[in-house]
């Protein structure tokens, strides 16, 4: 995948993502977001300490992701590999 901000023709490979799925993406990564910090927010404070690291760190790291990702959708044009 990949974002281009400027109008010059995309790489051999490369089509352009119809505006639909681009904002499908970005409305499925927000879901995404959404239940990732449900999970973190439902880490109970009982629970093992080092289960709750691993948990917590996990959907840090998928939150990480997430924002990556979202960041590459926000663009006006994204192109995909045929």
């Amino acid at each position: 995948m990949q974002y281009r901000k400027d109008n010059a023709p995309p790489k051999p490979g490369l089509v352009l993502l119809q505006e639909s799925d681009r904002l499908d993406t970005l409305h499925m990564l927000e879901k995404n977001e959404q239940e990732a910090r449900k999970i973190l927010d439902s880490i109970p404070f009982r629970m093992n300490e080092q289960r709750a690291t691993r948990i917590r760190q996990t959907v840090e790291y998928r939150l990480a992701e997430i924002e990556e990702t979202r960041k590459m959708f926000s663009v006006g044009k994204v192109f995909v590999t045929k």
